[in-house]
C-alpha cells in the first residue's frame, strides 16, 4: 500500500464509502480484480472495503488473492441495503478464489423490501466461512441460489443468517458444496403464516461434523422448509420452531457418535418422504421438555435404515426422550443397530403404527 492507509495500513483496498460498487463484465470478457505478484497468494490484497454502500453489483468478475472479497476491519462490520423492491445487492456469474479469509466478513443487512442476490457463482478456496451473518427484515428478502462452493473451503456461515418480520425471507436453494457445509438459520416475527427459511434442492457434503441448524422461538416463531436436499455426512438441527417441514431428504452418514442426522427439539415439526441412513448416531431423535409438551410432531413416509453404527445402546432408527411425544405412521424402519424405535421417555407411550 503506497498511500499506507485505508483499513489495512500493509495492504491495496478498493474502498467504497458511499454510492455504488457496479462491476458487470461480459461472459467472454469479465472483470478482474487479482494481485500482480510474481507469485500471487492468499491475502496480497485486503479485498474491497465498504462503508454506506447503496449498491453492489458484481457480474462476470474473476476476483483472487484477497483476504476477503468484502470485509472491515474488527468483529461487527456490516454493509446494509434499503430497497424498493430491487436489487440492492446483486453478485452473478463471478468466480472468487484464493481467498485468505472470508467471503463477506461482515454482516449482510437488508430492510425495507430489499433485495440480495447471489446467484450462479463459483467460490473456491477461501478460509473462515463464506458469509459472517444476516439480517433480513420485513418484506426483504436474501437469495443464495445455484452457487458452488469448491474444496477447499471453510464454513458457509459463522452465525446466523436471520430473518424476522412479516414478507422476509431467506431462500438457499439449488446450491453445491463439497465440504464444511455448516450453516446457521434463525427465524423470528409474531403471526407470520408463510415460510421464512427456504432450504431446497442443495447438495452439500461435509467430512462428517457440519450440520443446518433451524432456529425459532418458544415454538411459536419460525418457519421452516428443508425439501429435496441431498446431505452427505451431515445433520439437521431444529430447535424451538413454530413449523418446520423437512421432506423429500436423502440424509447420509453423519459421523458424530451420539448426535442424530435429524434433531428436533421443541418444535412443531413433520419429517416426512425421506431416506435417513447410515449414520453413526440416531437417524432421528425427538425431544421436548417439560414446557414444550404440547408440540406436536409427525414421523411419516420415511425410509430410516442402517443407523446408529456406533452401536450405542441408547441409540437407534428413532430415538424419543424427555416429553417427546411424535405420532410415527408408515414408515420403513429396519437394520438400524440396537432399536428401529427406542421410547427413552418415562412420560409417553408412542402411537407407532402402520409402520
Amino acid at each position: 500500500d503506497d498511500q499506507s492507509s485505508g483499513d489495512d495500513m500493509n495492504r491495496c483496498e478498493l474502498r467504497i464509502e458511499g454510492g455504488s460498487l457496479i462491476a458487470e463484465g461480459t461472459a467472454n470478457d469479465s472483470i478482474v480484480f487479482r494481485s500482480n505478484a510474481e507469485s500471487p497468494d492468499d491475502n496480497d490484497w485486503f479485498g474491497i472495503y465498504t462503508s454506506n454502500v447503496d449498491v453492489i453489483h458484481l457480474s462476470y468478475v474473476s476476483f483472487r488473492h484477497a483476504s476477503y472479497v468484502v470485509g472491515q476491519s474488527g468483529s461487527w462490520g456490516s454493509i446494509s441495503f434499503n430497497g424498493n423492491e430491487s436489487d440492492s445487492l446483486r453478485i452473478t456469474n463471478s468466480f472468487f478464489r484464493d481467498i485468505g479469509h472470508y467471503i463477506f466478513k461482515v454482516s449482510i443487512n437488508v430492510y425495507d423490501a430489499g433485495r440480495a442476490v447471489i446467484k450462479n457463482n463459483k467460490f473456491a478456496d477461501f478460509n473462515n466461512a463464506f458469509i459472517k451473518d444476516a439480517n433480513i427484515g420485513s418484506g426483504s428478502l436474501l437469495e443464495i441460489d445455484s452457487n458452488q462452493f469448491i474444496a477447499p473451503h471453510g464454513n458457509l456461515s459463522e452465525s446466523n443468517l436471520n430473518v424476522y418480520g412479516t414478507g422476509s425471507r431467506i431462500r438457499f436453494t439449488n446450491n453445491q458444496s463439497t465440504s464444511n457445509s455448516h450453516i446457521r438459520f434463525n427465524a423470528s416475527g409474531e403471526n407470520i403464516t408463510e415460510d421464512q427459511v427456504i432450504i431446497e434442492d442443495n447438495q452439500l457434503s461435509s467430512s462428517g461434523w457440519s450440520a443446518v441448524y433451524l432456529n425459532g422461538y418458544s415454538a411459536t416463531q419460525g418457519r421452516f422448509l428443508v425439501k429435496d436436499n441431498t446431505l452427505d455426512s451431515m445433520r439437521v438441527s431444529v430447535q424451538d420452531a413454530a413449523k418446520a417441514l423437512i421432506q423429500g431428504n436423502t440424509i447420509n452418514k453423519y459421523q458424530d457418535n451420539y448426535g442424530a442426522a435429524i434433531y428436533i427439539s421443541n418444535s412443531h415439526a413433520v419429517v416426512e418422504n425421506n431416506t435417513i441412513q447410515d449414520h453413526r448416531g440416531s437417524g432421528i431423535e425427538i425431544y421436548a421438555s417439560f414446557d414444550y409438551q404440547a408440540v406436536k410432531d409427525t414421523i411419516r413416509n420415511n425410509t430410516i435404515t442402517g443407523n446408529n453404527t456406533y452401536n450405542n445402546d441408547y441409540r437407534g432408527g428413532i430415538v424419543i426422550s424427555g416429553y417427546g411425544n411424535p405420532v410415527i405412521w408408515t414408515n420403513d424402519i429396519y437394520d438400524n443397530s440396537y432399536y428401529d424405535i427406542r421410547n427413552n421417555s418415562t412420560v409417553n407411550d408412542i402411537d407407532a403404527r402402520f409402520n
